[in-house]
């Protein structure tokens, strides 16, 4: 039996994903009234064309059984998926849904409404309220490969005062699951090993959104040519955690690469949890246990028959401020040189009103700034009975109170 679903009231359908879980036979997906008879297992990793959409599966294998995320890229009107011990869930379709007498580039937004300008958050001229890229993004160097370079100019230090490159482990060393893993089976909040000065943990990948998850960790080489340098780190359904608590930093930069399914960062004990997609850590808060947080990067781009489709993201994450703790990890996430930046270790001034009298005093400010606003002084302090003149009734009741003791 096959879940059907029909789009066709859907204006400007550009994508369909769902995630899928497969115990066992063949499944059957139909897109646009076209259909394959398969093994989802068999055609995972690469994309193919369906009813005139861009389909491709992740997948991630376990003890008796599959899962993992489909992903069709193109205008999907309608599709059926089914298998025989099959589940579907969080089925997600992106749609604008604006009917638009003009819509040149069929992006859901009226042309009238566009905004021309750099869409691209890491170029050195990105323009947030640009809608409609221009082809104005300037990134200091260009080069004609499908990735557009990076400028990371400024975020993170030229030199590395701690650096973990996972030079230091045997390639194909992992850490995880007793159950799946020859070479070093372990639960999740084993130390895994250190490098550099820095110790590091496996952990299980948590999401509120979508459950717990433990498969492993691996060092690997880079499946990507931009991404890393030589030996690198595949968080496979896992985390990996570094303790950095007796480093005080002023900065701390990792490189990452995202090629499918969500991906969860902690810092300082806060943590984040990303959708299914690319390069979704973008999302991420901008302040996080108390430290700056950045992602920067850009998708892969990847040509296909259909036109260019985005097959992953590779970016850094930068933070800034004195990081105790830092858990990352995903589903297809891979992650290499983290740069620590040390700082002082002594707290940066905070700047405030410091008078505990003032209406604004800051218990937390350790600078005076000048800023205290003292309470009003009476002006007419011989006015006792604040009758708005000084007279003879005041003197009586000066008079009165003589050789009266003051209690403190």
């Amino acid at each position: 039996i096959n879940a059907d679903y029909d789009l066709t009231s859907l204006l400007n359908v550009s994508r369909v994903t769902f995630d899928y879980f497969d115990g066992a036979g063949i499944e059957n997906l139909m897109v646009n009234g076209d259909f394959i008879i398969d093994e989802f297992g068999a055609l995972y990793g690469s994309t193919f064309s369906l009813g005139g959409v861009d389909v491709f599966i992740t997948r991630v294998s376990a003890s008796g059984y599959d899962y993992g995320e489909v992903i069709l890229t193109g205008n999907v009107q309608s599709f059926a998926v089914g298998g025989q011990q099959f589940y579907v869930d969080d089925v997600c379709v992106s749609a604008e849904g604006v009917d638009c007498t003009n819509d040149q580039d069929q992006d859901g937004i009226c042309d009238e409404d566009e905004v021309p300008g750099c869409t691209d958050s890491s170029a050195d001229n990105f323009d947030p309220n640009a809608t409609d890229d221009d082809g104005s993004c300037d990134y200091g160097n260009n080069n004609d490969t499908t990735e557009v370079v990076t400028n990371y100019a400024g975020s993170c230090p030229s030199s590395c005062d701690w650096l973990v490159d996972f030079g230091s482990q045997p390639l194909g060393t992992s850490w995880g699951d007793p159950a799946s893993l020859p070479t070093f089976p372990m639960g999740p909040g084993s130390f895994m090993f250190n490098e550099g000065g820095v110790d590091m943990y496996i952990g299980a990948l948590n999401s509120a959104l979508y459950g717990t998850t433990y498969n492993m960790n691996v060092i690997t080489n880079s499946p990507w040519p931009t991404f890393g340098n030589g030996q690198v780190m595949n968080t496979n359904n896992a985390t990996v955690t570094f303790d950095l608590d007796s480093i005080p930093t002023d900065s701390v930069c990792l490189d990452i690469l995202d090629m499918g399914g969500f991906e969860y960062l902690e810092v300082n004990g806060v943590g984040f949890s990303s959708m299914n997609g690319y390069g979704l850590l973008t999302a991420a808060p901008l302040n996080m246990g108390g430290v700056q947080v950045q992602v920067i990067g850009n998708p892969i781009i990847t040509m296909t028959s259909s036109g260019p489709l985005v097959t992953g993201f590779n970016g850094r994450l930068v933070l800034h401020g004195n990081v105790n703790k830092l858990e990352i990890g995903g589903q297809e996430f891979w992650i290499d040189n983290l740069c620590i930046g040390e700082g002082s270790g002594v707290a940066p001034a905070i700047p405030g009103c410091t008078y505990d009298g003032a209406e604004n005093y800051n218990p937390e400010a350790t600078v005076d700034d000048g800023s205290c606003i003292l309470p009003e002084v009476n002006p007419c302090p011989s006015d006792i009975d604040a009758n708005g003149t000084t007279n003879t009734q005041d003197l009586l009741v000066l008079l009165g109170n003589f050789g009266v003791q003051c209690q403190e």
